[in-house]
């Protein structure tokens, strides 16, 4: 067959148009984008309302920081995704930007998160739990940590802690030694995350020597505090009510 489209019999033939890839007009867009309002969650709106922008998460980000409110990018996907919520009041002002960033009605994202969650450390826990962001909560920069290895909740309970401090000649600390019993709260838990800070940001952080029980993974730090955050893969995996010791 020619290009012209007419066969060597002298018949034209049809030639098929190539098939297009669909794409999502604008207004189908402001259309989920206002169910996504009516109906909720927090994440469904804030992806839709992402997606009727136009705008990426990196140039959303340069604006926020643009009126002075710093939001990492990786934070951003996680409310986006539903792997964390704004609760902290830098994160809800955040919020009242993004409305006004992507055009949302006012209060169309902050009515979906519902009051503040209570921070008290025992809310709603087991009594002999201690709960690592409550615990840590005057850190600004810990959330940020957490989520870059994936982890505001690595599934373990932290049934007890002993800490165990080693001195130099000159009174400061040398050494701590950690242990932790543990309790899995859901089946597959094979990993748990632990904080540390350092005495001074002009030192050095410290080091991960003789772990028990558990092998070291990803390391992730703010030098300002100095705080680390530390994946330590467990050496079996735990089934739900499963417990461990670590070391």
């Amino acid at each position: 067959m020619d290009t012209s489209g007419t066969t060597r019999f002298g018949q034209t033939a049809q030639i098929p148009p190539l098939l297009e890839p669909k794409t999502v007009q604008p207004r189908e867009r402001a259309t989920d984008l206002l169910d996504a309002l009516r109906t909720g969650p927090f994440e469904a709106a804030l992806d839709s309302a992402v997606r009727a922008s136009g705008l990426s998460l990196e140039r959303i980000q340069h604006r926020l920081a643009e009126r002075g409110v710093e939001i990492s990018v990786t934070t951003l996907s996680y409310w986006r995704r539903g792997r964390s919520r704004p609760e902290r009041p830098q994160s809800r002002q955040a919020v009242r930007l993004l409305e006004e960033l992507l055009g949302v009605p006012t209060d169309g994202l902050v009515s979906l998160l519902g009051p503040r969650r209570p921070r008290g450390r025992w809310v709603n826990r087991d009594a002999a739990v201690l709960e690592t962001e409550h615990l840590w909560r005057e850190f600004e920069s810990l959330p940020e940590l957490l989520a870059e290895l994936d982890s505001t909740n690595d599934g373990l309970l932290r049934v007890a802690a002993h800490d165990s401090y080693e001195l130099d000649a000159q009174g400061a600390g040398a050494r701590l030694t950690t242990r932790l019993a543990l309790k899995a709260a859901r089946d597959r838990v094979d990993r748990c995350v632990v904080v540390l800070r350092g005495e001074d940001p002009d030192t050095a952080l410290p080091e991960f020597t003789d772990v028990r029980n558990a092998r070291l993974g990803r390391l992730r730090s703010d030098r300002s505090v100095p705080l680390m955050v530390a994946e330590l893969f467990l050496d079996r995996t735990l089934s739900e009510g499963g417990t461990t010791l670590i070391e």
